[in-house]
């Protein structure tokens, strides 16, 4: 009985052993695919970065460019054309970029404010909204009477229009 007793616990110890060495194996398992799922993690977090660095260096490049140039915005990305900053810069370098303008920001008015005060008629490429505010409408038909046909809205009856 004692060599039964013995063959017994020796066969529960090898058992353990075996079973110790398969969870050792499953835990570097594990632990390999935890340390490839953070890598992989890293290097895509890495990928938006230099990204974003690389968007970022695009947009300098195009404000520098407007800035230099307002007509270069027709050749910019759409994005561009819509970074609000982007375009309020090439307006300011000349009214008539206005025409590359997003839709969007044609409505604002700060960017339309910015090119009518340059000429009157950058309200032809003024969004609705744009040619229906009042102050929109008496910069630029104060600096050229024309513009007043890209005007609308009810306050053309207004005398002080």
């Amino acid at each position: 009985k004692a060599q039964e007793r013995a063959e017994a616990e020796h066969k529960a110890e090898d058992k353990f052993d075996e079973e110790s060495e398969d969870e050792s194996e499953e835990d570097s398992e594990d632990d390999y695919d935890e340390e490839a799922q953070t890598a992989l993690a890293c290097a895509e977090a890495d990928g938006k970065i230099e990204a974003f660095h690389e968007e970022v260096e695009e947009r300098e490049a195009w404000l520098q460019r407007v800035r230099l140039d307002g007509e270069a915005l027709q050749l910019a990305p759409a994005a561009l054309r819509a970074d609000r900053e982007v375009a309020l810069a090439a307006v300011r370098q000349h009214w008539s970029s206005l025409r590359y303008v997003d839709e969007r920001l044609r409505d604002d008015a700060e960017i339309v404010l910015e090119a009518a005060r340059q000429d009157g008629l950058a309200l032809q490429f003024a969004g609705f909204e744009a040619c229906m505010d009042p102050k929109v409408v008496i910069e630029a038909v104060s600096n050229r009477w024309q513009a007043l046909q890209y005007a609308t809205g009810p306050r053309l009856a207004d005398r002080s229009v």
